[in-house]
C-alpha cells in the first residue's frame, strides 16, 4: 500500500474519517493541487506545531491545534479516494 511510503516522509495514514459544517479540524489551511495535496499539508501542518492534519475533497487542507485528538468524534467515512479524502470525509495523517 502505498501509505507505508508516508513514514519516511515524516507522517502516517490513520484513515478516513467523517467531517461537518463544525469541522474537527477546525484550522483551514489551504487548497492545493491534487498531486501536491498530501505534501503540502503535512508540510504546513508541521510549520505550525500540529501533530495530525486532514485532505479532504480533493484539495482542501485542514488541522488545528487538537487534531490527533478530534479528528474522529464524527466517526468513520468511506468516501474518502486515494489519499485525499471525499465530501464531507477527510484522510487524516498523524506527523512522527
Amino acid at each position: 500500500m502505498k501509505f507505508k511510503l508516508f513514514s519516511a516522509l515524516g507522517f502516517s495514514h490513520k484513515g478516513c474519517y467523517r467531517d461537518s459544517r463544525q469541522r474537527t479540524l477546525p484550522v483551514f489551511i489551504g487548497n492545493f493541487p491534487k498531486s501536491q495535496l498530501i505534501v503540502k499539508c503535512y508540510q504546513e501542518a508541521k510549520a505550525r506545531s500540529y501533530k495530525a492534519f486532514g485532505c479532504q475533497n480533493k484539495k482542501e487542507c485542514f488541522t488545528g491545534p487538537k487534531a490527533h485528538n478530534d479528528y474522529n468524534k464524527l466517526g468513520k467515512a468511506t468516501n474518502c479516494q486515494n489519499g485525499v479524502g471525499g465530501g464531507w470525509a477527510q484522510d487524516i495523517y498523524f506527523i512522527t
